[in-house]
């Protein structure tokens, strides 16, 4: 496969996207992106030029949709978060660890939106509630809101936990409020969230950080291995980007206001 018609993708937003971005260019490759309306990037590495090359264009998406799009084969390979790879794919359990028919998983960086660290998908309830003191000991009258509708019915099924799972995308805390769950799951990094709107976490279901996903079939069939010097080069900017310490990824308050240009 030629490394011009490799296809990437980097993940769009403050959330993972933008340190993303930042640990990146620390690492040597900086990705032009002329304004965050615009899909579609260039991709310069500085690394020295007996390196193989990275692909002329990025692409960008949400990272579910990346962790989608690499399963498919649109993209051959990306940056994306592992809750998005837990939850779109089941993973199959081999003598060696688990593994996933559709992706081949590279990587482990600690960093997200508020810096360095790993986030945690989390099991959470009212605080002070019945439902607090209780923690992880659910009953089958229980309903749980989930952004994680998928993973949170292999992990119950697992822990042979019988409460009732109610998708949600973005909303769960709402679901508590209005009285229409009494546990929530969702992706907590340092749990701010949940204190501002006075809920405590219960049960640490999973770990999750950024990753590198690569198409399998893709991966597998690539006998010039472009697709792995890739992967690589990413890989090592990313952690190139991460022990750099001489200037730190600070996020963007949650009230910052843009002014329309």
């Amino acid at each position: 496969m030629k490394t011009d018609k490799i296809k990437l993708g980097l993940p769009s937003g403050r959330t993972l996207g933008d340190p993303t971005i930042f640990y990146l260019g620390r690492g040597g490759v900086t990705i032009n992106r002329p304004n965050k309306r615009k899909y579609v990037g260039e991709i310069y590495t500085g690394r020295p030029t007996t390196r193989p090359a990275l692909p002329r264009q990025v692409y960008y998406a949400s990272p579910a949709e990346i962790t989608r799009l690499v399963g498919l084969g649109k993209l051959h390979l990306g940056v994306t978060g592992l809750d998005t790879v837990l939850e779109q794919f089941e993973p199959v359990r081999t003598d060696y660890g688990s593994m996933f028919d559709e992706v081949v998983v590279k990587g482990e960086y600690k960093y997200g939106r508020a810096g360095k660290g790993e986030q945690r998908i989390v099991l959470f309830a009212k605080r002070n509630s019945t439902e607090a003191s209780r923690g992880n000991k659910l009953q089958p009258k229980d309903v749980v809101a989930t952004e994680y509708p998928e993973l949170t019915r292999r992990l119950f099924a697992d822990w042979q936990v019988k409460a009732a799972i109610v998708s949600s995308r973005g909303s769960v805390e709402a679901h508590l409020h209005l009285g229409l769950a009494n546990y929530g799951v969702t992706l907590m990094e340092r749990g701010g969230t949940l204190l501002a709107n006075d809920f405590v976490d219960v049960l640490s279901m999973a770990r999750t950080y950024p990753v590198i996903v690569i198409n399998r079939a893709a991966y597998e069939a690539d006998e010039t291995k472009s697709l792995s010097c890739v992967a690589n080069i990413i890989d090592a900017a990313l952690r190139d980007g991460l022990e750099k310490k001489d200037q730190l990824y600070v996020p963007l308050p949650d009230h910052a206001v843009f002014s329309r240009p």
